[in-house]
C-alpha cells in the first residue's frame, strides 16, 4: 500500500503537471487539438476570407475598379484568385493552394520583399502589420489548400 506522504507528493506533482499542460483539454473543455492544428479547424473561404476582402480590399478591388486586374468582390472571387497568374509576375499565382509563400496574396499582405508593387491594403504597411489575426486567417486558409468552402 502507498504511504500517505508518497501519495500526497504524487498527487501534487500530477496536479501541477496537468495544470501546466492545460488540464488535457482545450478552452472549450474538449480534447486538445491534434499536433500542428491551432484548434480553429478548417478556414472557410465564404465565412472567413471573403469578409476580410469585403472589409479591407473591395473599395479598390471591385467590379468597377479592379486594380491590378483583380476584383475581390463576391460572387466569383475564388475563381479570379486561386491558381490565377498575377499581372506583374505570371510565374507567381495570386493564390497557390497549400503554399502561402508561393502566393502573391500572401506576399502582398505580409509584405514580403518579393511582392509586386505596394503592400496591401494600399496605404498601409500590409495586412500582417495592421491586422495580424486577419493575415493569419488568410495564411492558414492558403496552407489548408485554399478550398472553395
Amino acid at each position: 500500500m502507498i504511504e500517505a506522504r508518497h501519495l500526497s507528493k504524487f498527487l501534487l506533482v500530477f496536479t501541477l503537471a496537468l495544470a501546466a499542460c492545460g488540464g488535457g483539454t482545450n478552452d472549450n473543455g474538449g480534447p486538445p487539438p491534434p499536433p500542428g492544428d491551432d484548434g480553429g479547424g478548417m478556414v472557410s473561404f465564404a465565412q472567413d476570407i471573403q469578409p476580410i476582402f469585403n472589409s479591407r480590399c473591395t473599395s479598390c478591388h471591385n467590379s468597377s475598379n479592379a486594380n491590378g486586374g483583380l476584383n475581390l468582390s463576391a460572387p466569383g472571387t475564388y475563381q479570379r484568385l486561386v491558381n490565377v497568374a498575377t499581372n506583374c509576375n505570371p510565374a507567381v499565382p495570386r493564390v497557390k493552394q497549400g503554399d502561402a509563400m508561393g502566393s502573391m496574396l500572401w506576399r502582398k499582405t505580409k509584405p514580403d520583399p518579393s511582392l509586386c508593387g505596394s503592400p496591401m491594403p494600399l496605404g498601409t504597411a500590409g495586412l500582417d502589420v495592421i491586422a495580424p489575426a486577419q493575415f493569419a486567417k488568410i495564411e492558414e486558409w492558403i496552407q489548408q489548400g485554399a478550398l472553395d468552402n
